[in-house]
């Protein structure tokens, strides 16, 4: 089977977004693996669909990507059944770096908070949750002094909220 027609990496101004991808129009093949690891080797983002293929969770693990969880946006839109069933818990379990976010507050109707007290809600503990904020933090795009002091202040915080 041919490899998806896509445009260059190098002209693309943001890496493919495999999480905006039905479920069974997925199909994982081997002689994709080159040009998988092309798309994974510049891309920090979502990828719901991939919890749910264990040759891409198994790609997105070796390269280190963070993957961006919105999960109220990945249930409205179908790439997870339900909050349950969605692979936040796979990806974990893999060891992927995983950042929550809202993708799109105002159309999905949620805020950061409300996601992360879904994740909470899901089972995740104050030490998970942090760690996405972390691994958010990490993943982002900004400055080495604007992360290390955002992780500063992320560690602040849970030495004062520590009782």
């Amino acid at each position: 089977m041919p490899r998806p027609a896509l445009a260059p990496l190098a002209e693309m101004p943001m890496p493919p977004h495999i999480a905006a991808l039905p479920k069974a129009d997925i199909h994982i093949h081997q002689e994709w693996s080159p040009w998988l690891d092309q798309v994974l080797a510049q891309w920090e983002g979502r990828a719901a669909h991939a919890g749910y293929h264990p040759h891409l969770l198994d790609l997105v693990a070796r390269r280190g990507v963070t993957v961006e969880c919105a999960l109220t946006c990945n249930v409205v839109l179908g790439a997870a059944s339900s909050y349950a069933a969605h692979p936040l818990r796979r990806f974990v379990a893999a060891g992927i770096p995983v950042a929550l976010c809202t993708d799109d507050p105002v159309q999905m109707g949620t805020t950061i908070g409300r996601e992360y007290a879904i994740a909470h809600a899901l089972g995740f503990a104050t030490d998970d949750l942090l760690g996405f904020t972390r691994n958010a933090v990490r993943a982002a795009f900004i400055a080495p002094p604007q992360r290390t002091a955002l992780l500063a202040e992320v560690d602040t915080w849970d030495r004062a909220h520590r009782t």
